[in-house]
């Protein structure tokens, strides 16, 4: 599996789960509040972020050349948040607490942004090189 594939996989999901978001807020609002209170939301919430940007951080390094370095660097963030959200967990869960309301559209919209990104990185970019 080359990055190309692995960009239009991680676009594609992005997307579908940003779109899921902006159209079912109140949902994840709730959702939001539940994890609150759940210690086995936020451990999973910063190991899968972890697994996958060590998935992308180690895959074929040297083969990046282009846009692929978008990918590169979208997993070193990933990597970095996940570390973030396990060793500062206090400080997570304080952030989360006191904007729930705006936590699932800021998710939505960012995730949007990288969707796109990451869609135009593994789709239109390829076509031009």
């Amino acid at each position: 599996m080359d990055y190309t594939s692995i960009t239009r996989a991680f676009g594609v999901i992005t997307l579908v789960l940003s779109f899921g978001f902006l159209f079912h807020l109140k949902h994840y609002r709730e959702m939001a509040k539940q994890m609150v209170g759940n210690p086995s939301g936020f451990i999973f919430a910063g190991v899968i972020p972890l697994l996958f940007g060590c998935f992308l951080i180690h895959s074929p390094s040297s083969a990046i050349v282009g846009w692929n370095h978008v990918l590169y660097v979208i997993g070193w963030i990933m990597f970095l948040v996940g570390v973030f959200r396990i060793w500062f967990v206090h400080l997570w869960v304080k952030i989360i607490k006191d904007y729930i309301t705006f936590v699932p559209v800021l998710f939505a919209l960012i995730g949007l942004i990288f969707g796109l990104l990451l869609c135009y990185a593994g789709y239109i970019a390829p076509l031009y090189s």
